[in-house]
């Protein structure tokens, strides 16, 4: 299992390679549509820039918070597919809220990975949830 740091800066890393680049790239396609001339200001890209990357480092925390979880008992691999629409929405709200524009495709830039995040939680709750209760004799 990854420690939270590691997640934090792998967070920070699908931000800087990733999802930074689809959202600015989405933002400009956006404005060309519009027929209009992007003025980019530091301050509003930098803003971007800094609010994706640390709301993808929050969201790799996902798998790491469900570990902790599943090892103290408190959710088990089904209960988080029983209530994966749930979940869905969710992250789709908390990433309505942490994405620093108003547009759907940014939201989706957050959206996605916490989606994606949350199916690997499920499996680690799975592997380190079993583990325990073999360990109990269940």
């Amino acid at each position: 299992m990854a420690t939270p740091t590691t997640l934090i800066l792998e967070g920070g890393a699908f931000g800087y390679y990733v999802a930074f680049p689809l959202a600015l790239n989405f933002l400009l396609d956006w404005i060309a549509a519009a027929r209009l001339t992007p003025i980019i200001d530091a301050v509003e890209y930098f803003d971007l820039f800094f609010s994706i990357l640390m709301a993808l480092g929050i969201v790799f925390q996902i798998p790491a918070v469900i570990f902790v979880l599943s090892r103290i008992g408190l959710v088990t691999a089904a209960t988080l597919i029983k209530y994966f629409k749930h979940a869905v929405l969710a992250c789709v709200v908390c990433a309505a809220i942490l994405t620093p524009t108003t547009d759907f495709g940014n939201m989706l830039v957050i959206a996605g990975p916490m989606i994606v995040l949350y199916c690997v939680s499920i499996v680690v709750a799975w592997v380190f949830g079993r583990r325990r209760a073999h360990a109990r004799g269940e």
